[in-house]
């Protein structure tokens, strides 16, 4: 009941903001390369009454009940040069020859990917038992950050049977991570937006039973 009422305060704020596309005060310009997200709100996609959710709307609804609850977390937006990867990671209409950009939200669970299976394993359990369809063993995708923490995606799969925690990352060479404190780093730099050594993540995987 507290998550689901901190859920609902961060979908009242990111309805509040406008669109969430629109940098804020101190944001870092790579939000500028998410497609507009024209007016689903945050409440329509909370309640689950958009006609249509596309992985932009759905990192960002994510990002935002995270930092609500609590979690450490980061939205992560990964680009291709434009003709590159396929249409699910591009959307539906890139700007001709510009970068085609996709965004997903990460969370931080730990450093043991052990429990981080046991983690999602205890999710997809509880999916199972609301009817949803839950087969089998898959495999959890995440990154390992420089201090040894793990990262878990949390991403929209059009069409996807199970909507999955730990889905793989699309092969996009360029990624950009942001924090909830106005900080960003981008992957193969040294540095962050504050100078901080970065040291880069790793990406990884697990297979999760259920």
């Amino acid at each position: 009941a507290v998550v689901a009422s901190r859920a609902r305060a961060a979908a009242a704020a990111a309805t509040a903001g406008g669109n969430a596309s629109s940098p804020r005060a101190g944001a870092a310009p790579g939000s500028l390369l998410l497609p507009q997200l024209g007016s689903v709100t945050a409440a329509e996609l909370l309640g689950g009454t958009a006609n249509a959710v596309s992985d932009d709307h759905f990192a960002l609804l994510t990002m935002a009940v995270m930092q609500a609850v609590g979690a450490t977390s980061r939205l992560v937006v990964c680009c291709e040069r434009a003709g590159e990867g396929s249409e699910e990671a591009h959307g539906a209409h890139p700007t001709p020859g510009s970068p085609r950009c996709r965004a997903l939200t990460e969370v931080r669970l730990g450093r043991s990917s052990g429990r981080l299976g046991r983690w999602v394993a205890a999710h997809r359990k509880a999916q199972r038992a609301l009817r949803k369809s839950v087969r089998g063993a898959v495999e959890i995708h995440f990154r390992r950050d420089h201090r040894g923490y793990l990262w878990l995606p949390l991403r929209w799969r059009h069409g996807a049977a199970e909507q999955l925690p730990g889905a793989p990352y699309s092969s996009a060479p360029f990624c950009m991570a942001h924090y909830a404190a106005g900080v960003f780093e981008v992957d193969g730099q040294p540095l962050d937006s504050r100078g901080a050594a970065t040291g880069g993540s790793v990406q990884d995987k697990l297979l999760s039973t259920l």
